[in-house]
C-alpha cells in the first residue's frame, strides 16, 4: 500500500515484495488478535500479574525515539509542508524538495512505520501480562490492528507526532511507582488527542478521495474503519470521563 503514498510505480518486483509484506502483516495481526482474546488471558488465568516496569520504561523510550525519527524522516521529505495537512495532498513531494533516491526514502518511511506498528502490539501484551485487561479495550485493540493503513506520508506524519506525545506520557507514568497516580489526570487528554487525530485523518481521507486518483473502494473501506475507531474512542471517552454516577 505504501507505493501509492506519493507516486505510482509499475515495478513488478516492488508489487511482489509489497504483497509478501501485506500477507506477513495480516498473519501477525491475526496472531495478535488470538493472543488478546484467548492465549493471553488463558496464560495469565492462574498467575500473579508481572511488574514489567523496566521493560515498559525501555519500550516507551525506544518508541519515543523511533516515532521522533520517523517525524524527522517525514520532515526531510516534505519540508515545512509536513505540518500543513490541507494543501498539496496528492503529491506532497514536489520538485523543490526532490532529491536523489527519494523513492527509496518514501518506501523507508512506509517500512519503518509498518515495523513500528508491529512493535506497538507490545502495549497490549504488557496490559495482559500485568492483568490490566480493562485497559485492553476494543478501541485499543482495534486501533492497533488497523493503524497500518495510512495512505499518505502526511497521515503517517500526523500519526507519529501523536505517538511521540503518547509515549512521552506513558514514559512519565512508569518512571516511578508513584508517577502513575501523579500523571494519571493527563490520560483524559491523551484520549482527546487520539480522537482529534482520527477526526483529522478522516478529513484527509475525504479530501484524498475527492481530489486524488486513488482506489475508491479502498478509501471507502478506510473511511468505514476510521469511523468505527472514532466511535469506539468517543464512546470510551464518554463512558469513562463524562458519564455521571447514578444517584443513590
Amino acid at each position: 500500500m505504501f507505493k501509492s503514498m506519493t507516486f505510482n510505480s509499475s515495478n513488478t518486483s516492488v508489487d511482489r515484495e509489497m504483497s509478501i509484506r501485506l500477507e506477513t502483516t495480516a498473519a501477525i495481526i491475526a496472531a495478535y488478535l488470538i493472543f488478546c482474546k484467548y492465549l493471553g488471558p488463558w496464560f495469565m488465568k492462574n498467575r500473579e500479574p508481572f511488574s514489567l516496569r523496566i521493560p515498559m520504561l525501555l519500550y516507551n523510550v525506544g518508541q519515543t525515539i523511533m516515532n521522533g525519527y520517523m517525524l524527522y524522516m517525514c520532515y526531510s521529505l516534505l519540508g515545512i509542508g509536513t505540518f500543513n495537512i490541507w494543501t498539496n495532498l496528492c503529491n506532497p513531494i514536489t520538485a523543490t524538495n526532490m532529491f536523489e533516491n527519494v523513492t527509496e526514502e518514501v518506501f523507508s518511511v512506509g517500512y519503518i512505520f509498518g515495523l513500528n506498528k508491529l512493535i506497538d502490539f507490545t502495549d497490549t501484551v504488557f496490559f495482559i501480562l500485568r492483568k490490566k485487561t480493562e485497559q485492553a479495550t476494543p478501541a485499543h485493540i482495534y486501533h492497533h490492528a488497523l493503524t497500518f493503513e495510512e495512505v499518505c506520508v502526511k497521515m503517517i506524519c500526523l500519526n507519529v507526532t501523536v505517538h511521540v506525545i503518547l509515549h512521552l506520557y506513558y514514559l512519565l507514568t512508569v518512571i516511578s511507582p508513584s508517577s502513575y497516580q501523579k500523571f494519571r489526570y493527563l490520560k483524559q487528554y491523551m484520549t482527546m488527542i487520539l480522537i482529534l487525530e482520527l477526526v483529522l485523518e478522516l478529513t484527509i481521507l475525504m479530501r484524498y478521495w475527492v481530489r486524488c486518483q486513488y482506489t475508491t473502494g479502498f478509501i471507502a473501506l478506510l473511511l468505514c474503519e476510521f469511523c468505527i475507531l472514532l466511535y469506539l474512542f468517543s464512546d470510551n471517552y464518554r463512558t469513562t470521563y463524562m458519564k455521571k454516577p447514578k444517584e443513590q
